[in-house]
């Protein structure tokens, strides 16, 4: 039996510094019922994965992880938006 509940946290993000030219990983656990959806924004705006410069990975666990391969000063300011279905 599933019980609706709101949005959690159970792995908080973490402020997260990259070094340019080099991989970054920023990472957060999240639960809710329904499951929650998440957004990577970046100065208000969705961030869209292509894929190559960025990736995102989201696991069965409630794991997401946004991955950028080679940090640059326009990577600065990325972070998650929750929305949630259930309230």
């Amino acid at each position: 039996m599933n019980i609706s509940g709101p949005p959690k946290f159970d792995q908080p993000l973490k402020e997260t510094t990259g070094i340019e030219g080099y991989p970054a990983k920023i990472e957060t656990k999240v639960d809710g019922e329904p499951k929650p959806e998440l957004e990577w924004t970046k100065d208000g705006h969705s961030l869209v994965p292509d894929d190559k410069h960025i990736k995102s990975f989201s696991g069965d666990d409630g794991t997401h992880a946004l991955l950028i391969d080679k940090c640059a000063p326009d990577d600065s300011g990325i972070v998650l938006q929750l929305k949630s279905l259930n309230f």
